[in-house]
């Protein structure tokens, strides 16, 4: 019987899915109430709001690792 690799074995970077503190370590910024102000109030981008997108499952928070990557474009300064 092949054994299943444990979740935490995975580098952030692959993962499709991501908790709150594993989300923060991804971006390398932000703590729990930083991303609950993103995910309700938004964040300021040319004069419009701008979510966090997140899934809910019961009270457990996901993200997606490349929703967090397009939600950080959002505030690209210059390549």
């Amino acid at each position: 019987m092949q054994k299943r690799q444990h979740n935490n074995d995975i580098p952030l970077d692959k993962k499709t899915w991501l908790n709150m503190s594993q989300a923060i370590a991804y971006l390398g910024f932000g703590s729990k109430n930083t991303f609950q102000n993103w995910r309700e109030e938004g964040v300021k981008s040319n004069g419009r709001p701008i979510f966090l997108p997140y899934h809910k499952i019961g009270k457990i928070i996901f993200y997606k690792r490349t929703d967090l990557d397009k939600f950080a474009e959002h505030f690209k300064v210059a390549e």
